[in-house]
């Protein structure tokens, strides 16, 4: 459910000239503060470490006494995605492709879990349209982020309910706000959001205190889990509009439990600035560096292989931390990860400062400097601490010769990681990727197949036969499980192809009832029919099968439908289609072009992949008259053809 936007919030009066001039040249010029590196709650570093744990102990006893007995323990997990990121985002330079960040992808991959387990929410980050230059400057969005999650959690929070938190890029400053405001204010009850936020932002101290203490707030709530990709310093927001960076608060608290930052090693743009962050010593914090860039570890670039590295690590990060997923999710194809992929920065500078306007970011974007791992270990009290490179870093060395990480050709850089020294770590999701055979092909299409549909229901009380059909459709899942709504060939996925019984396959229709009670049911042999739908793991996870009846009465009745994951593929599945029917069917990979027409003959059918390699339109090459069902052409919308002799790229609207 989304949340409605909170109030407002009230800014400090102006600062000081000198003070302004110094914010703006430590955005501009990436030159740290002084006091950049140093905790900033005053000393708690200090801590005695058995205090702290007997604190949270005695905040979880608070917790489970206000526990109610009916209630069922849950997560409550809040996504929060970078700039420009949102579901089913497309590359504008490559059509049919998706630039889902991994924020995007972990919150997919929850849609399978029972809401009575596990609750999500997902905030998209700021739109690049409109007056983006003014909200990425003011930083709007960073804080409707936060107040929409706060708000959500207000809404759905129960005791002994475990918060946890994604973010990427800006989408970590959200979550750190966020988790700073539970620390200070707590977590208000319904009806209490808006005195809470006043609370938090306000300059009285003792307000949030007692706020935080009073019943209008949830007693002893932590951040079970943070899960952070590549979390941007101040830089990337806007100096002299964030002159009160300090209220919101971002430093991380004792109310984090597990913290896990997967850090960009190649990103040496210094708009997007980022080096590992202070914790309090009650937080277990793992924060390692990644190969590539910004978009590289966060996922919102179409090379996805590369960055599900980083996603499969933090997504076994937080499955320690109790975050659930499916349990076969480490195999799926969108997890699917390759240590060679490409890795760079994003291209097209120009257009990047254009859009979020201002000269001062412009200059800003142009300013290039290398990730110092090696910076501020001492203040951030990690002085005997190596520093921790994923395994991928050397596994991409080994592999392709030649290959370092930018910081080995920075005299500075290495020599001082060398001083502090290195560990290479890796997770279970990256081991059996490496374990996989190097160059594995990946499927381009799914073949479908069929054995006997046996007791469909039937109206078919008088003259004629009913006639039954198969929809075949990609679907992927939402959040409430549920399919989406049709969306076209021209996504990519979502195209239907229907399927009916080889010619003379006649049902065999029976009374199961009574002969003053008559009830039918029919058997129908769909052995022998083969379908081919395009494999798209960016955009579907399973394919979905529906039963259609057309009788005397009426064309086109639902009957029922059901589903093969694209993880169960290989196999034979009895699918229960609603009534009692049942169907055999199979799906299987299919790796080529060629594979695929060749198992189609007459009577068979197809859809098509709308995507072609040289022009970037909507095309497709198994389309070919060879006695094949294209009725799927036949739908609604710009370009769909009449027949498949209609079907010509027009070079100048990209229509068929």
């Amino acid at each position: 459910a989304r949340s409605v936007r909170a109030p407002r919030l009230r800014r400090r009066p102006p600062i000081a000239m000198a003070a302004l001039l110094l914010l703006l040249a430590a955005g501009l010029l990436g030159a740290p503060a002084g006091s950049s590196c140093a905790p900033e709650d005053g000393g708690a570093c200090a801590a005695d470490e058995k205090s702290l744990l007997q604190i949270r102990k005695d905040k979880e006893d608070k917790v489970m006494s206000a526990k109610s007995p009916e209630h069922i323990c849950r997560n409550l997990v809040v996504f929060l995605d970078g700039s420009g990121n949102e579901l089913n985002k497309s590359c504008a330079w490559l059509p049919n492709k998706t630039c889902e960040s991994n924020i995007a992808l972990l919150w997919r991959l929850t849609a399978e879990v029972p809401e009575s387990s596990q609750l999500t929410h997902y905030e998209p980050g700021v739109a690049w349209s409109g007056s983006v230059g003014e909200n990425f400057n003011s930083g709007v969005g960073t804080k409707t982020h936060m107040l929409n999650s706060y708000a959500w959690l207000a809404q759905h929070y129960e005791a002994c309910d475990e918060i946890m938190l994604f973010g990427f890029s800006r989408g970590t400053l959200s979550a750190r706000m966020l988790q700073g405001m539970i620390h200070r204010v707590g977590l208000a009850k319904p009806g209490y959001v808006s005195e809470a936020v006043g609370a938090h932002f306000g300059r009285d101290k003792d307000a949030a205190m007692s706020f935080k203490a009073s019943d209008k707030a949830w007693p002893g709530v932590r951040v079970k889990f943070m899960g952070l990709f590549d979390s941007v310093l101040r830089t990337l927001l806007h100096p002299v509009k964030h002159r009160n960076i300090e209220s919101f608060r971002m430093k991380l608290t004792s109310s984090v439990d597990n913290l896990a930052h997967a850090i960009a090693l190649g990103e040496y743009r210094e708009i997007f600035q980022a080096a590992e962050l202070y914790t309090h010593p009650s937080t277990l914090a793992t924060q390692v560096w990644f190969l590539g860039g910004h978009g590289d570890v966060g996922g919102c670039r179409p090379n996805t292989p590369l960055a599900r590295i980083a996603g499969g690590w933090m997504a076994d990060e937080a499955v320690k931390a109790g975050f659930l997923l499916p349990p076969d999710w480490r195999g799926r194809p969108e997890m699917r990860a390759d240590v060679l992929g490409d890795a760079s920065t994003e291209n097209g500078l120009g257009g990047v400062a254009t859009m979020l306007g201002g000269v001062e970011l412009e200059r800003a974007l142009r300013i290039a400097t290398v990730r110092d791992p090696a910076r501020c270990r001492a203040e951030l009290g990690k002085k005997d601490e190596k520093i921790l490179l994923h395994q991928s870093v050397k596994d991409r060395m080994d592999l392709n010769p030649g290959w370092v990480p930018v910081q080995w050709c920075c005299k500075e850089a290495k020599s001082a990681m060398d001083r502090i020294g290195i560990d290479f770590v890796s997770n279970d999701h990256y081991d059996a990727a490496r374990a996989a055979p190097r160059g594995a092909a990946v499927p381009s299409w799914i073949e479908l197949s069929f054995g006997r549909l046996e007791s469909a229901d039937t109206s078919e009380l008088m003259a004629g036969s009913p006639e039954y059909f198969l929809r075949l459709t990609n679907w992927h899942t939402d959040s409430g499980r549920q399919p989406p709504g049709h969306e076209g060939a021209g996504r990519g996925c979502c195209s239907s192809v229907t399927a009916y019984p080889h010619e003379g396959e006649r049902p065999a229709v029976r009374n199961v009832g009574s002969w003053w009670r008559p009830s039918y049911k029919a058997d129908v042999n769909f052995s022998g029919v083969e379908a081919v739908l395009p494999y798209e793991p960016a955009m579907a996870n399973y394919v979905m099968i529906e039963l259609h009846e057309d009788d005397f009465f009426s064309d086109d009745d639902f009957l029922g439908r059901a589903q093969i994951m694209y993880s169960e593929f290989g196999e034979w599945k009895t699918l229960s289609l609603g009534g009692g029917a049942a169907l055999q069917a199979r799906a299987d990979p299919i790796f080529t072009d060629k594979d695929a027409e060749t198992l189609l003959g007459p009577g068979d059918y197809a859809a098509c992949r709308w995507l072609d390699e040289t022009s970037h339109m909507s095309r497709d090459t198994m389309c070919r008259p060879s006695g094949m069902d294209f009725s799927w052409l036949l739908g609604s919308g710009v370009g769909n053809p009449v027949s498949c002799a209609d079907m010509v790229e027009d070079v100048t609207t990209g229509a068929l």
